[in-house]
Parts: C-alpha cells; structure tokens; sequence
C-alpha cells in the first residue's frame, strides 16, 4: 500500500500549504492590503481542495483494496492515525479561513 503512504504524504503537503496561505491571508487583510489577502486566501482553499481530493481518492482506494485483501492491523492503525490527523488540520485550516472571512 505504498500508494496509501504517498496520499497521505501529499495531503499533508496540501494542508501545510493551505494553512501557510492561510496565515498570508490574514498577515495582508491585518495589514490592509485586502487584494493580497484575497489571493492567499483563494489559494488557500484550493491547497484545501487539492488535500480533500485526495484524501477521497484514498479512501476509494482502500475501500476497493478491502474488498479484496484483509490489511494488516498496523496497516489500519496508521491510516486511522492519519485519517484522525487530517481530519484535525482540515478543521484548523478551515477555522483560520473562517475567520480571514470575517
């Protein structure tokens, strides 16, 4: 299942990215510089996107991979360790665009 490892090495680069976007966004908007805070603030969202995509490519995948090999037990604890970690950062960065939106 190296390809489970890869996804969720790139959602973890798309959520990292999102909540660096994010900080910019809110770094300009404090600034007053509305118009650069808006384009972090987009490519923010689209980091967010980017790690939401993938993460449903990887749940598909495991789902078919399990309807037809039973995984290892170390093999279900790591991805529900990562499943609980992105679901924890996903709400952090949707929190930080929260409130640039204000």
């Amino acid at each position: 299942m190296r390809e489970i490892k890869e996804m969720t090495c790139q959602i973890k680069d798309e959520l990292e990215g999102a909540k660096d976007y994010a900080k910019m966004a809110t770094h300009y908007k404090e600034m007053g510089d509305t118009q650069t805070g808006k384009m972090y603030y987009d490519m923010a969202n689209d980091e967010l996107k980017h790690a939401m995509n993938i993460h449903g490519i990887a749940v598909k995948l495991i789902e078919e991979k399990r309807k037809t090999v039973t995984p290892p037990q170390y093999m279900l604890d790591m991805w529900k360790e990562e499943h609980d970690e992105y679901i924890e950062e996903t709400a952090k960065t949707k929190y930080m665009l929260a409130e640039f939106a204000k």
